[in-house]
């Protein structure tokens, strides 16, 4: 099974649309550091009024590309 496979079925409770809260309570980090990640790019999000959300997916890729840096290195 791919990695993308594996985090997908650990997210599967979270909606197609997470909330940053919700990115959070998945990466296991602070709102702040959320924030962080997004705006330096590495999850991509969009405003939807005053606060943040991604496509879970994201969050995914995000891990992903994550676990393969840290396998090479």
């Amino acid at each position: 099974m791919s990695l993308d496979k594996d985090y997908a079925k650990m997210f599967k409770k979270y909606p197609d649309v997470v909330s940053s809260k919700d990115i959070s309570k998945m990466l296991g980090i602070g709102l702040k550091q959320t924030y962080a990640l997004i705006n330096s790019g590495e999850i991509r999000a969009f405003r939807c009024g005053n606060k943040f959300k991604a496509a879970k997916v994201e969050v995914i890729r995000y891990l992903a590309v994550k676990a393969h840096n840290n396998a090479i290195n």
